[in-house]
């Protein structure tokens, strides 16, 4: 006997037969009526799902014709097809001037920016333009500030101002250009003495720091070890030298009474020069009144730029203090062996607080001419500028500066990329902008200060209403 779910599925074998009969006049076609239509209606249902879906989360997230952007006070609204940046307050929606200033007005503690369509904001109340004037309007997220070195180069160029030697400065952020590499680095031994077109001295570049060579002449260069005429003497930009940490002068030390009388110390004139030599190696010593005072080397030659020394054997019981200056900022104590930049750029490269890592000579730098210029000079301040900046496009960078000392400045600043520093007002305006908990790069003041310094960046300022003339 046929079970029930038999029977059944008998029946409506002979229910689908009858009707296959009476639509194709088949009773047994290959395939079933209407499936093709129920399929294709199938398939139209869930691709109109998909798109109500898609335009809803589109919608979700670019604000749509909307006003769910109303309830986030803190976000600022772009328009869209325009790029204009607005602020709802108050139930008040305010264009601002840039987007910095957007952000900073907006006050959020963090970045939040919705694309809105122009229709979406047609009909909401407007209020006065705020902002600072030349903030910057490309500020990049926190995930593209850059962190690394920074360097500075003194670069010949070709038709160059006669003013200027023929000389242009460089300060690349991070590895641009290949300049924080290449070229030759100078050691401990090694120097390098510049002038700077249209003055009148002349500074020894040693162990990262720069020294002035005190009445220069022939014989103050040649106690350096440097044998080339003041006048010949390679020429760097000014900025460039600038941004070295400066050391003690080079010049002849003080000395105790009148030059040429007696100063009781055997038979020794005030000013005379002896070297005591001893298996520990050579020593030198000014005869003072009274006394004798130890000096190093180079001093010694200074004293006495076309005596050498008599030497003695033994030494007074008593000596005077010593008049060789101490610290990191001390001048060589020896004479250095000087190199040749073979007319090829000579560049600084400093780390994140650790000031300049390495000085290079014969630096090969590509063609500048294309990059950021800037007028050289500060306009309110006279300080001379870096004449090329060179950051990565779309990027930027948070600085903080610090001083000789190796104690923070107290100023943190946005560089953007188009090279120009903008310092923060606060920590809050720092958190406005995208950038809370974000730590600065550090680098010297004397190199962040060669950037051209923009408007100060404060959410108090970014609320100004803007006055149109």
């Amino acid at each position: 006997m046929p079970s029930r779910q038999d029977q059944l599925h008998s029946y409506q074998f002979s229910v689908q037969r009858v009707v296959s009969a009476l639509v194709t006049r088949e009773t047994d076609p290959a395939q079933f009526p209407f499936r093709r239509a129920t399929v294709a209606a199938f398939a139209s249902l869930m691709v109109g799902i998909v798109l109500i879906a898609g335009f809803g989360v589109y919608a979700l997230f670019t604000g749509g014709a909307s006003d769910s952007w109303k309830a986030k006070g803190d976000a600022v609204l772009q328009e869209k097809g325009t790029g204009a940046h607005y602020v709802y307050k108050d139930k008040v929606l305010h264009p601002t001037l840039n987007l910095a200033s957007a952000l900073l007005f907006a006050g959020g503690q963090a970045r939040v920016i919705i694309e809105v369509s122009p229709k979406s904001l047609a009909t909401v109340p407007r209020g006065p333009m705020v902002g600072i004037p030349d903030a910057p309007d490309s500020v990049p997220p926190a995930n593209r500030l850059v962190k690394g070195a920074w360097t500075v180069c003194s670069v010949p160029v070709e038709g160059g101002a006669a003013d200027e030697g023929g000389q242009r400065s460089l300060l690349a952020v991070g590895g641009l250009l290949g300049v924080n590499e290449g070229g030759t680095p100078m050691t401990d031994e090694t120097g390098l003495a510049v002038r700077i077109q249209g003055d009148d001295g002349a500074w020894l570049l040693w162990r990262q720091r720069r020294y002035l060579i005190k009445n220069l002449s022939g014989e103050a260069l040649g106690a350096l070890g440097v044998t080339v005429d003041p006048k010949q003497l390679p020429i760097v930009d000014r900025a460039f030298l600038n941004a070295f940490e400066q050391g003690e002068p080079i010049q002849a030390p003080a000395v105790e009474g009148t030059t040429g009388e007696d100063s009781g110390v055997r038979d020794l004139k005030v000013g005379e020069v002896v070297r005591f030599r001893s298996a520990a190696g050579d020593k030198f010593y000014v005869a003072a009144k009274g006394q004798l005072q130890e000096v190093t080397q180079v001093q010694a030659t200074l004293l006495a730029p076309r005596v050498s020394p008599q030497s003695i054997s033994d030494l007074p019981d008593k000596l005077g203090p010593s008049l060789i200056l101490q610290g990191a900022g001390a001048p060589p104590a020896s004479p250095i062996k000087p190199v040749d930049r073979a007319d090829k750029a000579i560049c600084a490269t400093a780390a994140d607080e650790q000031g300049f890592a390495s000085v290079r000579y014969g630096v090969a730098v590509p063609d500048v001419s294309g990059l950021m210029r800037t007028a050289g000079r500060a306009a309110k301040t006279g300080a001379p500028l870096a004449d090329y900046i060179a950051v990565e496009g779309g990027r930027g960078v948070l600085v903080e500066g610090y001083t000789v000392a190796k104690t923070s400045s107290g100023v943190r600043s946005l560089v953007t990329d188009v090279g120009q520093q903008f310092p923060l007002a606060d920590e809050g305006s720092q958190a406005a902008l995208g950038y809370s908990g974000v730590q600065p790069s550090k680098m010297p003041v004397s190199l962040v200060s060669l950037l051209p310094q923009g408007a100060q960046l404060g959410k108090d300022a970014a609320g100004v209403a803007v006055t149109l003339s």
